[in-house]
């Protein structure tokens, strides 16, 4: 099976807002997900998650503290089942 490596970011402002992004694809349900994607050959998941915070919302600010790790198999934007290594961070804008 595949194994895709992602950083993802959980971003909040001062008042404890989230900023999320609302995805559409026509094999599942509509749902609401974190910035975020998946690690570029040598890349560190740090390192992934300040370049996602950049690419996704032109924000250039530190990574926050690693608040959680999860490994689960599933499929997404048509791809077949695969198992996904990711790391969440705290960004704060």
């Amino acid at each position: 099976m595949e194994v895709r490596r992602c950083s993802r970011l959980v971003i909040a402002d001062a008042d404890g807002r989230l900023l999320l992004f609302f995805y559409k694809d026509e094999h599942q349900p509509p749902f609401w997900a974190t910035a975020g994607g998946e690690l570029k050959p040598g890349e560190s998941y740090t390192d992934a998650a300040a370049r996602e915070l950049y690419e996704e919302t032109g924000l250039t600010r530190p990574i926050g503290k690693l608040l959680k790790e999860r490994d689960e198999v599933y499929a997404v934007a048509r791809s077949t089942p695969a198992r996904w290594l990711e790391k969440y961070f705290l960004g704060m804008v």
